[in-house]
Parts: C-alpha cells; sequence; structure tokens
C-alpha cells in the first residue's frame, strides 16, 4: 500500500496544531516546574544573591522561554510559529469572553434580584440572584461551546477547501 500524498495546506494545518500543542505543553510545563526551580535555584544561590532577585529571575522564565521558542519557530518553522502564538489568542479570547459572559449573567441576576429582595425579603431575592445568575452562565456555555467548536472545524476544513478550489 502506497500512502496519499499530504497536501501542502494540510501540512500547513498540522504544523500549526503542532505549534498550539507545544504552547499548551511547554506553559503547563513550566507553570508546574517553576516552584521546584525555584526551590532548586534558592538553595544553591541563597549566599550570593538575595531572594528577591531570584525570585524575580524565576519569574520572567516563562516570559524568556516563550520569547526565544516564538523567535525560533518563526525562524526555522513558521507554521508552527503562528500555531504557538494562536495558542495565546485562544487563551485571550476564551478568557474574554467568558469573563463577559459571567459579567452579564450576574448583572442580570441582579437586576432581577435586587427588586425582589426588597418585596420578599433577602432569602427569595438572594436565592434568585443566584439560581438566575448560575443558569444564565450555564445556558450561556450550553450554547457557546458547540459554536466555538463549529467555527474551529469550518476554519480548518475551509482552508482545506480553499486550497482544492484553487488548484483546480
Amino acid at each position: 500500500m502506497s500512502r496519499r500524498p499530504t497536501s501542502p495546506i494540510r501540512t500547513r494545518n498540522l504544523e500549526q496544531l503542532s505549534g498550539l500543542f507545544l504552547t499548551l505543553g511547554v506553559n503547563v510545563a513550566l507553570w508546574f516546574g517553576q516552584p521546584f526551580i525555584l526551590a532548586w535555584v534558592t538553595g544553591m544561590f541563597r549566599r550570593l544573591l538575595p531572594f528577591s532577585q531570584i525570585h524575580t529571575v524565576i519569574m520572567l522564565l516563562p516570559w524568556i522561554i516563550n520569547g526565544a521558542l516564538v523567535l525560533i519557530l518563526f525562524w526555522r518553522r513558521p507554521q508552527m510559529g503562528i500555531g504557538y502564538l494562536a495558542c495565546f489568542g485562544i487563551a485571550i479570547g476564551t478568557s474574554l469572553i467568558l469573563r463577559t459572559l459571567v459579567f452579564g449573567s450576574c448583572l442580570i441576576g441582579l437586576l432581577i434580584g435586587f427588586p425582589l429582595m426588597a418585596i420578599g425579603g433577602e432569602a427569595l431575592g438572594g436565592a434568585l440572584v443566584l439560581l438566575v445568575s448560575f443558569g444564565l452562565m450555564i445556558a450561556g456555555l450550553i450554547y457557546l461551546i458547540p459554536k466555538g467548536y463549529e467555527a474551529l472545524v469550518d476554519w480548518w476544513y475551509r482552508m482545506e477547501d480553499d486550497d482544492t478550489t484553487q488548484s483546480s
């Protein structure tokens, strides 16, 4: 059996996806490893440097490693560099969407609950604020998660369709 040759667009997508997973792997490893590195370096250099300087250098380590890795990836494998930066963009976008969802849900819950607090007491209004806020958050997530997945799949296959359209 011979393998079907992969298209350049498929290779590009896979490299971008590799960069995305590389970002997750590197940053999770740095997040878990940072306290151990701090303890190890502090034990070695505590007589030479004050703790605040060691702590500052170790806290800057993820920024330094991510910056160096982005430069190396864009120099050697540009599509992986795009995927690496896309992961940061997705993380920032997701956090903004979730922050907006929580803020809007709580605001609507308070707007509904405060008048009921005045009429029916704090117990009724407070319970309603919590129910409405959490209900709207859950409803928002139930709506947004499939939409996000749909957008990701649409983006992934649209690029493949664009490649087949251009080569025809």
